[in-house]
């Protein structure tokens, strides 16, 4: 039920996000990297969840611990992977850091008030990532 610590990364695309500036939306924050396997065994069930609930409001950010990655291999992954949401860039793991991550994957569940209201460390199952989003998406 803690705020969530608000950052401001730049994007894949080029453009720069600020999480209090989503207040008000849903939110599932998800740190990762190319080179982890539970990444890359978690994201379709990302994609598959964000494409059925945008219609909601539902945003992800997608936050890549580019300190340990490489951008020509995050545009791959993104690619091969088909996000269609907001893939942001920790070039410096300052996000990562202040967020206190324990590992790869980790994911935070945002409600429209800005408050955490789950956390899921390491890889989610496709039943409890639906369990957190109808979290977030029914308030």
């Amino acid at each position: 039920g803690d705020p969530a610590p608000d950052f401001e990364l730049a994007a894949l695309d080029g453009r720069t996000i600020k999480l209090s500036d989503l207040r008000g939306q849903p939110v599932l924050v998800n740190f990762w990297a190319t080179w982890c396997a539970p990444c890359k065994e978690e994201m379709p069930l990302i994609v598959a969840n964000y494409a059925a609930h945008k219609a909601e409001g539902l945003r992800v950010l997608a936050i890549d611990t580019t300190a340990f990655d490489d951008v020509q291999d995050v545009k791959k992954f993104v690619a091969d992977y088909q996000m269609t949401f907001d893939v942001l860039l920790d070039m410096d793991d300052s996000v990562g850091t202040g967020w206190n991550t324990l590992g790869l994957p980790s994911s935070y569940f945002i409600d429209r008030t800005g408050k955490v209201v789950s956390v899921r460390i390491g890889q989610m199952s496709a039943q409890q990532l639906s369990d957190s989003l109808k979290m977030i998406l029914s308030n």
